[in-house]
């Protein structure tokens, strides 16, 4: 017995992925921080889409919040949470 299936998974659409590691929690809402010059971050609010692995790294689709090029702090990401939310400056980028 032998059967060819198809299956429709809809369109393939070109993504921004960033690493799971970079997204963080915060009031139920999911939040990011995108590098924005030297040591300056910015907390950004983002909407994702699926979770996969990529080359042995999980990584997750933005649909809202972040662009293709933008720097996204992937280690440390709490670290610069904290700070931001004590209204420290964090002492260097990661």
């Amino acid at each position: 017995m032998h059967a060819d299936v198809f299956i429709e998974t809809g369109e393939k659409a070109e993504s921004v992925v960033i690493s799971s590691t970079a997204v963080l929690h915060e009031s139920g809402k999911k939040v990011a921080f995108v590098q924005t010059g030297g040591e300056t971050f910015e907390k950004r609010f983002i909407t994702t889409g699926i979770t996969t692995s990529l080359e042995d790294e999980e990584v997750v689709q933005i649909l809202e919040g972040i662009k293709a090029g933008e720097r996204v702090v992937t280690k440390g990401a709490y670290a610069i949470k904290l700070a931001a939310a004590s209204g420290k400056i964090p002492t260097h980028a990661h």
